[in-house]
Parts: C-alpha cells; structure tokens; sequence
C-alpha cells in the first residue's frame, strides 16, 4: 500500500528556527573546509620552501665552508665572499626570500652566523660570528637531529618571517658543518596561501548558495505540492488528491485481489444552514464536521472533501461489512458534535448521511465505485438521512446506527 501521508506534516511551516539551523551547519561545513583548505596549502607551501632551500643548500661548496673561522679574518677570506655572491645572487633573483645565511653552533651550544646574503650597509647585515641569542627551541632541534624542517612564524629583531632550515653535512663524516636558513616574510607567506585557496573558496560558497537555492526551493516547491493536496477549509485532502489516492488504491486492488471500501458522506440540510445562519456559519459547520472525520479516521483510511458538504473516506483492505461499522462510528461521532459558537446560535445539531460501497459488489472502475456509494448515500437521505446505507448487487439497503433504532 502507498505510504500515507501525515496531516500534521502537511501544516510544516519552513521557519527562522529551520532556516538558522541550516545556516549555521552551512558556516560549519565552510569552516572546516577553509581550515582544512589553508592546512594543506600551509603544509604544502613548507614542503616547497624546504625543498627550495635543500637545492640552494647543495649547490654550495662544503669545502669552502669549511675553510670558514667565522670571525672577522672571514671578511677577506675568497671562500666568504664566494658564498656570500652566490647567496645574495639567489635572493635577489627569487623575490619571496628575504634572508639567506649560514648559521653554526660552537662547543657552548650557541648559535652563531657564518655569514649573510646582506650587503654590509644594510641594516639588517650580520658579521661572521655573530652569536644569535633570539634563537628559538627549533633551530636547536634541526641541529640536534640534523634534520631540515620549516620553521616558524618566528619573530625576531629582522621581523616576523617563516623559515627553512636544511643541514650542511660533510660529505665524508656525515657530520653537521653549517645550517642553511632561508627566511620569507610571513606577510607574503599568508598572502600566497590566500591567493592559492581564493578560486577553492570562492568554488565552495558558490556551491554552497547553490544548495540553499535548491534547499529553499525544494521546501517552497514541497509546500506548494502540499497546498494543492488539502483543502484550504477542511485540512482535508483536495478532490484531487483524493480521486487519485483511490485510483491507486482501486488498481492496487485489482493487482493483489484485495478490496477497497468507499463512504461517501453528505452534511444534511447544509443548505438551511448557510440560508439561515449565514455562510460563516457553513464554514464552521464544515471545519468541525471535517475535524471529526479526521478525529475517526483509523490510522489506514483516508478522508477528503469531493466539494461543497461532501466528503469521500477511503478503507483499504476492508470489506464492506467492516466499512458499514466504521460508517455509523463516523456518523454517530457526528451527530453528537457540539456547535459551541456564536455563529451557530440556534443550531442545535448537525447530522450527515453515509453512503457505503466496495469493490465486493464488482465495479469495473473507480468511477463505478465512486457511484454505488452515491447511490447508497441517495438512499440514506431517501430513508430520513442521519444514517448509513451499504450498496448491494441487487439494490442497496438501510440502517440506522444501533442507537439511533427505537
């Protein structure tokens, strides 16, 4: 059987609570992918500095560290200046680079400057043995573990810049001589990380909006759907929906050989009350009739409004006899309604007439159906209404709801 649809959920109403639910999981998805996004460029970006200062570091002469004193005897040294050209020629033709210099450490465990890629009149020149007391722990921890790593942010009296630092090692001892450093601005730094993730970002909101468009459609176009599916009055289902619910219900009973009861329900004498109380009054009428129909349905059976004073109740897998006995449930809840309103002043009670038919009696379609109900609803009204009566292949036949008999 096609699922049922829930009444209640019909009434949803897309709210500012759903909306800022969805918001905020949309800020959080774009959160995580953001710092997820700026981690791996971050992470990338060293491994493209350290593998940068690795070439740099090889291409220099190990000997002619070697021959180095780090004092100021370096300063006419041919091996100080030849690595010093060859640094400074480096960081003039890669922009990014700020610094490039040769560091060691004496047996004190400090930290001193071979030398620099500086001219000496800039201000930022360091001279050969310039001990580096700013050192952090891990500069010291590349030396210990002659390992090359990316450093950083690390602030110093040069300015706040990310850091490479790659092992200079003998090549017959294997044993530590200098260590190269390569310094980059971490402005530029940060700069080249958010031009990477800018197009990444931009893709990801744009998606994003995206998805709330279709979201927010989506939920417009299912409200839409639902809107067209109940009767504005009622809350019942539409003539529509309903004819088409009990098409599907008629051919699925065709397939398996079940049966489909129907009850057509006619409001009596609806016409005086909307002649003598007025239309607001019918309205009224109508919504709490409605409301007890749906109060009575069982949780298989569906209701709708065919127009004006007329309902329809569908009973899948129930034979006729059974939908007899829903039928006077349905009409005796009915005729004990209370009309407890200043528009019904006067009108003391309100009755309805069932007609009953099922697919036992052999119709050939739902429009067949859908008239042997009405011809046993006609003949409710024929016997003095406020009652339910069953079609049957011969003719159909009468009753009174057990209370209702004297």
């Amino acid at each position: 059987m096609m699922g049922k649809p829930n009444l209640h959920a019909i009434q949803y109403r897309f709210n500012r609570r759903s909306l800022m639910i969805l918001l905020i999981i949309m800020v959080g998805v774009g959160a995580l992918f953001t710092w997820l996004l700026v981690h791996f460029l971050d992470r990338e970006a060293k491994s493209h500095l350290l593998t940068q200062a690795s070439m740099i570091a090889h291409a220099i002469d190990s000997k002619k560290i070697k021959s180095l004193s780090a004092t100021s005897r370096d300063l006419n040294s041919p091996a100080y200046q030849s690595i010093k050209q060859q640094l400074r020629r480096v960081r003039l033709s890669h922009e990014p680079i700020r610094f490039l210099y040769l560091m060691g450490q004496n047996k004190d465990a400090e930290i001193f400057f071979y030398l620099d890629s500086q001219p000496s009149s800039s201000p930022d020149y360091v001279s050969p043995g310039f001990i580096y007391t700013e050192v952090s722990d891990d500069y010291r921890a590349v030396f210990r573990t002659q390992k090359g790593a990316v450093v950083g942010p690390v602030s110093d009296r040069w300015g706040v810049v990310m850091t490479a630092l790659v092992p200079i090692l003998d090549t017959k001892d294997q044993r530590l001589i200098a260590l190269l450093g390569m310094d980059v601005q971490v402005s530029d730094w940060y700069i080249v990380i958010l031009l990477k993730s800018l197009l990444p970002i931009i893709m990801m909101l744009s998606l994003m909006c995206v998805f709330y468009l279709w979201f927010i459609l989506t939920i417009k176009n299912k409200r839409l759907k639902e809107a067209m599916s109940v009767d504005s009055l009622t809350k019942l289902y539409s003539r529509r929906w309903i004819l088409e619910q009990a098409q599907i219900e008629f051919d699925r009973c065709g397939r398996t050989y079940g049966t489909l009861s129907a009850i057509i329900v006619d409001i009596d004498d609806f016409k005086q009350v909307n002649d003598n109380y007025g239309h607001q009054a019918g309205d009224f009428v109508l919504k709490m009739v409605s409301t007890r129909i749906k109060l009575s349905l069982r949780k298989t059976d569906f209701a709708g409004r065919l127009g004006g004073e007329e309902f329809v109740i569908l009973l899948p897998d129930t034979p006729i006899e059974n939908a007899v006995y829903v039928a006077e449930k349905h009409c005796k809840a009915i005729s004990e309604l209370s009309l407890h309103s200043s528009l019904c002043r006067g009108l003391n009670k309100v009755t309805a007439s069932f007609g009953v038919a099922s697919t036992e009696c052999g119709p050939e379609d739902l429009k067949e159906l859908l008239r042997q109900a009405d011809s046993a609803l006609y003949e409710s009204k024929h016997q003095g209404k406020n009652r339910v009566s069953s079609y049957q292949v011969d003719q159909p036949t009468s009753s009174q709801p057990e209370w209702k008999r004297a």
